[in-house]
């Protein structure tokens, strides 16, 4: 039995697929697409109000972009990974 990751895992034991990158679902890249463009509007907007004078404001704005933050990494630990289809199963030969 091998103790390290097989040709077909990352070293986190996610499966991969024949390109060797990780198998991603839709749900997870639209929760990325979102949680980027939060933190960019939020940080984009909140540069802007420090820049024009509202340091406070401005600040408080940035502060915001932590949630958008915190909901990409909650996402990315709560999806599952689907396991390799036919034909991709994982062998155990610990390459």
């Amino acid at each position: 039995m091998a103790h390290g990751p097989t040709e077909r895992q990352t070293e986190t034991g996610e499966p991969v697929d024949e390109a060797g990158s990780p198998i991603v679902t839709p749900y997870l890249v639209a929760a990325r697409i979102l949680a980027v463009l939060g933190m960019s509007f939020a940080i984009a907007v909140g540069v802007f109000l420090m820049l024009a004078g509202g340091v406070l404001v401005g600040f408080l704005i940035l502060v915001t972009a932590v949630p958008f933050f915190l909901l990409m990494r909650y996402v990315e630990n709560r999806t599952p990974r689907p396991e390799p289809g036919e034909g991709q199963e994982l062998d155990d030969s610990g390459l």
